[in-house]
């Protein structure tokens, strides 16, 4: 079985994934930079079918990351969010992103975050992503100003968020 055969078979039981409670066995070093891109003992993973697999184990919890298995849970380094969605399509309740490294995913518009400058996505196993710096360029073209404010208008869907 290779990398991309054990992703896909990941991608189709997240169901599973999350039944997983495996007790911390300490850290990995394994760290995601602001830009998303995955290092092991500080060489950038080059891989992507391994970085799509480790991906699929990745798991927010207690405000730290973890690749999680059946039998491990190892504490990963995220310096900013894990994911960055690269294309971002709407309608009225969902929303589907791609992300850089080729993870689709699928979810509620409850699931998006605004601090007042940027959107938030949460995904899988409550891990985050936010969008591309090109991909907010796209998204905000929807911004209006209304007053002294920008409003964010998220196409398709009732959202709406103003811009400081």
């Amino acid at each position: 079985m290779d990398l991309t055969e054990l992703s896909k078979q990941l991608d189709n039981n997240e169901h599973v994934r999350a039944s997983w409670q495996p007790k911390t066995c300490g850290n990995i070093d394994i760290r995601i930079d602001t830009n998303g891109d995955w290092y092991h003992q500080g060489v950038k993973i080059t891989r992507l079918p391994l970085v799509r697999l480790f991906a699929g184990v990745l798991r927010f919890e207690q405000g730290q990351y973890y690749l999680v298995t059946a039998v491990e849970k190892m504490q990963i380094q995220v310096d900013d969010v894990p994911f960055y969605i690269s294309d971002l399509i709407f309608n009225e309740e969902q929303f589907i992103g791609q992300t850089t490294v080729g993870l689709s995913y699928r979810g509620n518009i409850e699931d998006i975050d605004f601090d007042g400058e940027q959107l938030s996505f949460t995904l899988w196993q409550n891990c985050k992503a936010k969008l591309t710096r090109a991909e907010h360029l796209r998204v905000s073209e929807k911004a209006v100003i209304e007053g002294d404010k920008l409003i964010y208008n998220l196409p398709a869907t009732p959202l709406k968020f103003t811009l400081k």
